[in-house]
């Protein structure tokens, strides 16, 4: 299976917590309380800091789409 190039950019998007927050709906808070419960997609971390940089793009539509289903 062939993707565009655009295609591949924006599956490969990294998506800040505010972008995530209005997309989904829901304030930061509860975005990382479903974080840490395994609820909700996994975020890209600084690999030597720790620390959260984004949500890539596909598992946030990815899980938009999942919670559309259920």
């Amino acid at each position: 299976m062939s993707i565009s190039n655009k295609e591949f950019i924006v599956q490969n998007k990294l998506l800040s917590t505010t972008e995530v927050c209005e997309l989904i709906g829901r304030g930061r808070n509860t975005l990382w309380r479903w974080t840490k419960a395994g609820l909700f997609a996994k975020p890209v971390l600084h690999p030597e800091y720790g620390t959260v940089i984004g949500y890539q793009a596909s598992d946030v539509q990815e899980w938009i789409q999942s919670s559309k289903q259920a």
